[in-house]
């Protein structure tokens, strides 16, 4: 679901402007016919700032499974075109659990994260503080990959990212041009290609591990 979410907002802001709001919604379907669900994206990015928010909900098909809601929203500064996140908070409700996330960079570049309720396995590795240092929040990576793809009009890249418990590399590759004709926009994209690496945090019984 992580996955899928952040490659529909690549796809979409492909070549974003600075200084410019854009809003997404996204309904998803097996086979084209079959509802999954939802995603919506609201995004400001400003020249030196950034904020963003997302809401995923499974719907349809999927709801016999695991139903599932999650909000999310992440905000930082941009220099350049570097961003540096600052604050991300995740409600995520799911196979009737409720877990939220509060992660803050503290002023020593510390990656505070309150979770409730707490997870009770890490993973094995657990995620390091060098590694929870060195990574952006999910949202935030996800502006990164944007920003980076619009200046330089190329799918490269690898992103670390830290959700609160797991740790992974998003590394963009291919870059084939291509039409997108949905959610408001029609013109001409660049598609990237996007690999999810798992490093730290996961089980082996993760399925994304």
């Amino acid at each position: 679901m992580r996955l899928g979410l952040i490659a529909l907002f690549v796809a979409f802001i492909a070549t974003p402007a600075m200084a410019d709001t854009f809003s997404l919604e996204y309904q998803g379907s097996a086979l084209a016919i079959i509802p999954l669900g939802s995603i919506t994206v609201d995004a400001s990015i400003e020249d030196n700032s950034y904020d963003i928010q997302t809401h995923m909900q499974s719907g349809g098909l999927l709801n016999i499974f695991e139903h599932m809601n999650i909000a999310a929203s992440a905000s930082g500064a941009i220099d350049g075109d570097h961003v540096i996140w600052r604050r991300y908070d995740l409600d995520h409700h799911y196979a009737r659990k409720h877990r939220i996330i509060a992660m803050n960079v503290a002023d020593n570049g510390e990656v505070v994260a309150q979770i409730n309720p707490t997870y009770r396995l890490w993973g094995s590795p657990p995620t390091s503080d060098e590694q929870r240092r060195s990574a952006r929040d999910p949202l935030s990576s996800m502006v990164a990959m944007a920003i980076d793809v619009g200046e330089h009009q190329r799918c490269q890249g690898s992103y670390p990212t830290f959700d609160g418990r797991f740790f992974y590399r998003l590394e963009l590759s291919g870059g084939a041009r291509g039409h997108f004709d949905s959610a408001g926009y029609d013109g001409e994209v660049l598609k990237c290609t996007m690999a999810y690496v798992a490093v730290a945090g996961f089980e082996g019984t993760d399925s994304w591990g």
